[in-house]
């Protein structure tokens, strides 16, 4: 039996249907090309920035800023409770409901020590 041809690469294994090149798409190149090289339609199931799928984008925004946390405190020389410790140092208490926010500086921090810093041999973590 053959696989389904991606109509963006070529290459088999195409499973979705991409109503934005007219034919069937791997999930790789609807991963990787999707609202750059691909103009996705806001109603495809699978462009979670579109209007449709509002909810499954607050989904993925809400898991990617512990995700990238975890990653940045796996690769860097101090365990993951330290620069949780560091990052702390950023969370801020509103009045007295006792809510805590984590302030504008925060992403800042991690963005630092994801394309700023030295990590190994003068690259930053995202280049390694």
């Amino acid at each position: 039996m053959n696989k389904a041809t991606c109509v963006s690469c070529n290459g088999s294994g195409a499973k979705r249907e991409c109503s934005a090149l007219g034919g069937l798409i791997c999930g790789s190149c609807c991963g990787s090309k999707r609202n750059s090289a691909i103009t996705c339609a806001a109603e495809c199931p699978n462009n979670p920035f579109g209007v449709n799928n509002y909810d499954e984008w607050l989904k993925l925004d809400g898991t990617w800023g512990n995700k990238c946390i975890k990653y940045v405190a796996d690769h860097y020389p101090y365990n993951e409770n330290s620069f949780k410790s560091e990052l702390e140092k950023y969370v801020l208490m509103e009045g007295s409901r006792d809510e805590y926010v984590v302030s504008e500086a925060a992403p800042l921090l991690v963005h630092a020590k994801l394309f700023w810093e030295p990590f190994r041999d003068e690259k930053c973590l995202a280049d390694c």
